[in-house]
């Protein structure tokens, strides 16, 4: 089984639980709780470093046990957002390593599946509308919640999250108001404003400077949004 394969039964399961894996002389632990991965620790290190370190791990020995209480959470982020980007991660370094035959099938071949087909462009996406003016910083989210690119110093996972909010709330308004399909939308809380945009199957936050205008920024904005909609 690949370490993949591990973490996901291990999250279907939805079990107090604890992973520990032994490869080369090192030791790599990840607790589950609620069917989520809670905190992660390789030697030193801990939280979703050493967990994706460990996905690149290709052989070793494991044990799955039950009713072990993690010893702290150092992982806030869904594990189908961590699964989708360790996925990423693994197939990124795949291509680093030439030839690609040398990967190995049943771990690479999960990650291949778990692989979104919407994030191919999203990290190009991410940093054209991060560059315009007056943006402090991007979210792109699936309709579903999914977090798919970010440049974020925040917790990306909660502002993906305001976002579907954000533009679920406004549509809903809009269509008791007949005012046709969301576009738009533009949250201020806590000294915060959030420009939230529709994709073609996903959302785009942007964080606002104090002095950006929602307007301008959209104006800006929604060109390129359209441009990646393009077959």
């Amino acid at each position: 089984m690949g370490v993949l394969d591990l973490v996901q039964h291990a999250c279907q399961e939805g079990k107090v639980s604890r992973l520990t894996v032994e490869h080369d002389g090192r030791t790599a632990a990840v607790f589950f709780e609620a069917g989520q991965v809670v905190h992660a620790e390789l030697g030193d290190g801990q939280g979703a470093e050493a967990f994706f370190e460990l996905m690149a791990w290709t052989e070793g020995a494991f044990l799955l046990e039950y009713e072990v209480t993690s010893p702290a959470q150092s992982i806030h982020r869904s594990s189908t957002g961590l699964l989708l980007e360790a996925a990423q991660r693994m197939d990124e370094g795949v291509a680093e390593r030439e030839p690609a035959a040398e990967a190995s099938g049943s771990l690479f071949t999960l990650g291949a599946q778990m692989e979104d087909p919407r994030r191919g462009s999203m990290n190009e996406l991410v940093h054209s509308l991060a560059a315009l003016e007056g943006v402090t910083g991007v979210v792109l989210v699936a309709e579903d919640g999914v977090v798919l690119a970010d440049s974020l110093e925040t917790d990306p996972e909660k502002e993906g999250a305001v976002a579907v909010f954000t533009a679920a709330a406004a549509g809903q308004a809009g269509a008791s108001m007949n005012l046709g399909v969301f576009r738009k939308a533009t949250l201020q809380v806590a000294g915060k404003t959030m420009l939230v945009l529709r994709g073609r199957d996903f959302y785009a936050g942007l964080l606002l400077g104090e002095s950006a205008s929602p307007a301008h920024v959209a104006s800006r904005s929604q060109p390129i949004l359209d441009a990646m909609a393009q077959p």
